[in-house]
């Protein structure tokens, strides 16, 4: 029979047995006084004591060595899981792949935004009163190498395609925390004007917003981002950009008739005149977001656009084409406050954005927008609106909401708009969402006044996203 032993206290057991029989086959063997038993006893203890200290250290060491090749073996292994990622393996000129894969595949989306608008507004045969598909948007993102990522949207409706955006943002590879977007975005201008409209807390965009920007300000060109920490739980973030010029985009399920620099339809035109600097538009943002305890945060900004030289055309009954100047700076102040309970999922939203532009206009505009103009006029007018929304979560399902709307008018300060409304929104699951909204809307400029109730089913299929989120 044989026992096997493993590790310090087997060593300690086996020197307890040792010591044990030594004694015994030294006290048989001879009869030495007690004291001699002791001293030999205690001698053995303490070389055996000092062998096992010895091979514990040494097990130690092998203990260390065996973590440390986990430890690189584990570094290797995900060294080589980034290098599989990165590489372009198989990947010629031209992006050219000599085999299949799905490697460098997009992630693809697909959103659908559905609505039932009924109004007593009057000449609403065209527009209310009907189902609306108000959009189906295609969206592709995803990385083009570790330093370039880039996006796509593509608007359907019913009766058009527009391509929303199409942007690449070069996130790594610039100084400390920069990063340059290019190409056709919605510009970092407020907090709603950048949103997509099927992902507004209400249904359409406020109609300040549609009135001094066109809804979503939209432009072809360059935009800088940088942000940095404020302490240890606060951020700050600022942008500048460089359009073409500002366009307005902007598909609401009641139409306002409001005014802004909207994308033109209808007709193709090259336009007429030769383009300077100034009709190129600056814009410009800062905000900062405050961490005002575990579950609540507090961001204010502040937003700014200045468009030396806006050019837009018309097409008259005739045929005649007219081309019409205007000179703009819009300035917005926003603040949003958000509390949420992770628990539960309760949460509340509190946002509001302020809004002051000057504008100059020529007198051929002017006759169009007063009637009152005189030839060879030039037109300023200083506007100023508002809107204020809030929204409570019941839980991760339902949530309340209800928001104020209220501007003077861009072309004439002397008439005012105000809508208010309330909305209750319900999320089946991740993927489908259903809203009712019910709003009243009073336009001084056309005397008109009328209330609109809105039922809105918004779905997605497959992953959805956008670059910048605050």
């Amino acid at each position: 029979m044989s026992f096997f032993i493993q590790g310090p206290m087997g060593l300690r057991a086996i020197v307890g047995i040792g010591l044990a029989l030594g004694v015994v086959s030294q006290g048989f063997a001879q009869s030495e006084p007690r004291e001699w038993y002791e001293q030999q006893l205690q001698a053995m203890e303490q070389r055996y004591v000092s062998r096992i200290a010895a091979l514990e250290s040494r097990l130690q060491g092998v203990e260390g060595e065996l973590q440390s090749e986990r430890a690189d073996s584990q570094d290797r292994a995900l060294a080589g899981q980034i290098d599989r990622l990165t590489e372009r393996s198989g990947i010629r000129a031209a992006s050219q792949s000599s085999r299949f894969d799905n490697a460098f595949n997009p992630a693809i989306s697909v959103l659908g935004d559905f609505v039932l608008g009924w109004s007593d507004r009057r000449d609403s045969f065209n527009s209310l009163n009907q189902f609306v598909l108000r959009e189906v948007e295609l969206g592709f993102s995803g990385r083009v190498d570790p330093i370039l990522a880039y996006y796509v949207y593509i608007h359907f409706d019913e009766e058009e395609v527009e391509l929303e955006e199409a942007f690449g943002v070069l996130d790594q590879g610039l100084p400390d925390t920069f990063s340059l977007k290019f190409g056709r975005f919605n510009s970092d201008f407020g907090k709603l004007s950048p949103i997509h409209d099927a992902e507004l807390p209400m249904v359409d965009k406020p109609g300040v917003l549609q009135e001094y920007l066109g809804g979503s300000l939209r432009g072809t060109g360059l935009e800088l981002h940088h942000w940095f920490g404020l302490g240890e739980a606060n951020l700050l973030r600022w942008s500048v950009g460089l359009l073409n010029s500002p366009d307005g985009d902007s598909h609401p399920i009641v139409p306002v008739d409001l005014g802004g620099h909207h994308h033109e339809e209808g007709f193709d035109f090259d336009g007429i005149g030769k383009r300077g600097v100034d009709d190129f538009a600056l814009t410009a943002r800062v905000t900062a977001l405050f961490e005002l305890g575990e579950e609540s945060t507090l961001q204010v900004g502040a937003s700014a656009l200045w468009a030396p030289h806006i050019r837009e055309f018309e097409e008259e009954e005739s045929g005649e084409i007219l081309a019409f100047d205007r000179h703009q700076r819009t300035f917005g102040l926003d603040a949003t406050f958000k509390w949420r309970d992770e628990t539960t999922g309760q949460a509340f939203t509190l946002g509001a954005e302020a809004f002051f532009q000057r504008a100059e206009f020529e007198a051929e505009e002017a006759k169009k927008k007063k009637e009152t103009a005189i030839s060879g006029e030039v037109f300023e007018e200083d506007a100023f609106g508002f809107y204020v929304y809030g929204e409570y979560a019941f839980d991760s399902r339902w949530s309340v909401g209800a928001s104020v709307d209220w501007f003077e008018r861009a072309t004439d300060a002397s008439a005012d708009w105000w809508d208010a409304g309330v909305f209750v929104t319900h999320w089946i699951d991740e993927f489908n969402r259903l809203r009712l909204e019910l709003r009243w809307y009073e336009d001084d400029l056309a005397d008109d006044e009328f209330g609109a109730a809105m039922i809105q089913w918004t779905t997605v299929l497959g992953s959805h996203g956008h670059a910048l989120s605050w």
